[in-house]
């Protein structure tokens, strides 16, 4: 028997805010958010040092390669990049259960949800 989880339309809400979420209000509660959040801000400074090196952002992780990133083990999250191109929005979409996706800008501000408050 296949049992799905049934996530509250409450929770579906919170992952997309309108606004940043300061660093100082995200709790990392667990060892894999904590993993999360370091890649998160791993994937902004080399999309950073990606855009200096060719006059534009990465348009994936394998692209990113060119400025250092590796591969690893972001505790149950995978790296992507949901806007490509002019605008940087990098994000850490969950693999699994219904934990809360992450997003990050260009200016660096940190976002619920995937597409940094858009």
């Amino acid at each position: 028997m296949i049992r799905r989880a049934i996530v509250p339309i409450a929770l579906l809400a919170a992952c997309a805010t309108a606004g940043p979420v300061e660093l100082r209000e995200f709790h990392a509660r667990r060892l894999g958010d904590e993993r999360m959040l370091a890649g998160l801000k791993m994937m902004y400074t080399l999309e950073q040092t990606y855009q200096a090196m060719n006059g534009r952002f990465a348009t994936s992780t394998e692209e990113l390669r060119e400025a250092g990133w590796r591969d690893q083990d972001f505790g149950g999250f995978r790296p992507v990049v949901t806007d490509p191109g002019s605008r940087l929005c990098v994000a850490m979409l969950q693999t699994h259960g219904s934990r809360v996706a992450w997003s990050m800008s260009g200016t660096g501000a940190l976002y619920r949800g995937p597409r940094c408050g858009r």
